[in-house]
């Protein structure tokens, strides 16, 4: 997905930006679900990871009709293929 979207030349940027996302997102929840188990147990802790998970699925909601494929996709060997045939082969 992030290949689709990078602009030419940038993809691994933009792959960078996506595990310093998934880095980040790792230390924000262990900095608050450390804290909601000490206050109130281990199932505030995975409360913590399940709110974490309803936060990542709003998001994806939200922004998927800008995360789907309207136009060719340019794949990393430089093939060039329609959307509905990228959607196509991805599925099965």
């Amino acid at each position: 997905m992030v290949d689709r979207h990078a602009p030419s030349g940038t993809v691994t940027e933009a792959f960078s930006w996506l595990v310093t996302t998934f880095g980040v997102g790792a230390a924000l929840g262990s900095a608050v679900a450390g804290p909601a188990v000490e206050l109130a147990g281990t199932a505030a802790g995975f409360a913590v990871a399940g709110a974490g998970g309803l936060v990542a699925l709003l998001v994806l909601l939200a922004t998927g009709r800008v995360l789907h494929p309207r136009g060719p996709v340019r794949h990393a060997d430089g093939e060039t293929v329609p959307a509905a045939v990228h959607a196509e082969k991805n599925t099965h």
